[in-house]
Formats: C-alpha cells, sequence, structure tokens
C-alpha cells in the first residue's frame, strides 16, 4: 500500500480535511473517517504546542496521516512541530524562492537543512536513534501554498528548491491578493490559479487546495478538474454548525414554528 508520500509523488488523487478546534476530540471523530490524511491548522487557529500534540497523537493513533500547517515565517514553532512527529507539514504564504528555500531547510538536518538536533515525539522519546530517525527524512512530506499573484509569478523559481512535495493553492488568500476578496471563482483569480497549475504540471508536481468550510459537492469538483490531485475540505468547526444548523430546523419544524 502506498504512503501519502508516494501518492504525492505520483500524483494519486488524495483527500483531507481541517481541524482547527483545540481539543483533541474532534481529531479523535474525524480521524475515524475514510480520509487520506488530517490537516491540523495551527496559522488560524487557537491550537496551542499542548493541544498540537494531542491531535497528532491520537490522528497517528488512529493508523492515519497528519499534515501540520505552521505558523507564517515561524520556523522556532516549526521546529517544535517537527519534534511532535507528524508525517507532514504545510508552509503558508511562500512567495519567492527565497523563502520557500528557508522552509524547506528548516525541515533538513546539516548538510541538507538547518534543523537543530533534539527530536521527542519524533524519535519515540529516544527509542529511536538520531541516525535511524535522519534516515528518514525523505520519508517526511513537505508542502508550500501558493496564496499571492507574486507566488504564482515567481512559481517557476519556487519551483527549483529541492524538497517540496506539494504545492497547495490557497484560492481565497489569492483573491484577496488581486483585489478580489473571498471571489474564489471570479474570473480573475481562476486565471492566476489556471496559470500556476499549468506551469505545475508541466514540471510534473502535485498539486493541491485548501478549501475549507464548505460542503458544496460543485465546487469540490470544479478545484479537481483544474487539476488539484489534493484536496482539503470542509472543519471540525463547521461540521458542528452545519449539523446544529440541521437539527434547528428539524426541531423547528417539528413544532410548527417554521
Amino acid at each position: 500500500m502506498k504512503t501519502l508520500k508516494q501518492k504525492l509523488v505520483d500524483r494519486d488523487k488524495v483527500c483531507g480535511s481541517h481541524v482547527l478546534m483545540n481539543d483533541f476530540i474532534s481529531s479523535d471523530i474525524v480521524s475515524s473517517l475514510d480520509y487520506d490524511f488530517i490537516w491540523v491548522d495551527t496559522e488560524h487557529s487557537c491550537i496551542d504546542n499542548a493541544a498540537l500534540l494531542n491531535h497528532i497523537a491520537i490522528i497517528k493513533n488512529k493508523g492515519k496521516s497528519v499534515l501540520v500547517r505552521v505558523h507564517q515565517d515561524d520556523f522556532n514553532h516549526t521546529k517544535h512541530v517537527l519534534e511532535m512527529g507528524p508525517d507532514g507539514i504545510i508552509f503558508p504564504m511562500i512567495n519567492t524562492r527565497e523563502e520557500a528555500e528557508k522552509a524547506i531547510k528548516s525541515t533538513y538536518y546539516p548538510p541538507r537543512g538547518n534543523r537543530g538536533c533534539g527530536p521527542l515525539r519524533a524519535c519515540c522519546w529516544g527509542g529511536e536513534s538520531l541516525t535511524d530517525y535522519k534516515k528518514r527524512e525523505d520519508d517526511f512530506i513537505r508542502c508550500v501554498q501558493i496564496e499571492t499573484r507574486q507566488a504564482v509569478e515567481n512559481l517557476k523559481d519556487i519551483l527549483t528548491v529541492d524538497g517540496i512535495d506539494c504545492f497547495i493553492f490557497g484560492p481565497c488568500d489569492l483573491s484577496a491578493s488581486i483585489g478580489k476578496f473571498s471571489e474564489v471563482f471570479s474570473d480573475e483569480n481562476l486565471y492566476w490559479i489556471k496559470r500556476g497549475t499549468e506551469i505545475l504540471k508541466k514540471a510534473g508536481k502535485s498539486i493541491g487546495v485548501s478549501y475549507g468550510g464548505t460542503s458544496d459537492g460543485e465546487a469540490l469538483k470544479r478545484w479537481n478538474d483544474l487539476g488539484m490531485n489534493l484536496i482539503s475540505s470542509g472543519s471540525d468547526y463547521e461540521a458542528i454548525r452545519s449539523a446544529g444548523e440541521l437539527q434547528l430546523e428539524l426541531l423547528k419544524k417539528a413544532q410548527g414554528r417554521n
């Protein structure tokens, strides 16, 4: 059976969902479903390091792959996440080759990178030798997000950075960067996304999109048709809200209050 890493290298279709709530119970629930991976988000959420460790542990214990989106341009935080032993990491808002190189180097030990030595859970709390752990560096998944017009314009240069397994579009932030905030399917925004996907397709790269908080199947199909082989959509809080709204509607209907 292929690992998530192998699927990304082969550009297989994979899907995941987002976890943004602090309590690990949300990960316990979501990871019981047949997603290819769970995306735990620390960029926009209030998930702290202690909560993140619980999320990672429970998802891994369910036999699922976990990707963590880290803080923007915060390599001390990146270091903490790496030591927790997720399957991969997602760097947001990568706009230039220099930013991409700096991010990817932070995930490799010297001489390939500049990661500090001190793995904790990642090394089974000392149960695995550092030498053996380092041999698995290439098993780790490294993703960068393309979320601005500048990033698309610099994409050919960003592609020259070795070690990136997937390029994930952030369509909402991209729309904001061109003055079309939240108009993700506007002609202007789609122009830049299509321009980026064509560059990535020609380079044989895995292409993804993060489109959280939606149950719109037609929108998801549009991303698939644009060439995204990785699609991450929906979230723990969105699922609770949607279910709550439906239950409220049914209750009021039963009581004749509609």
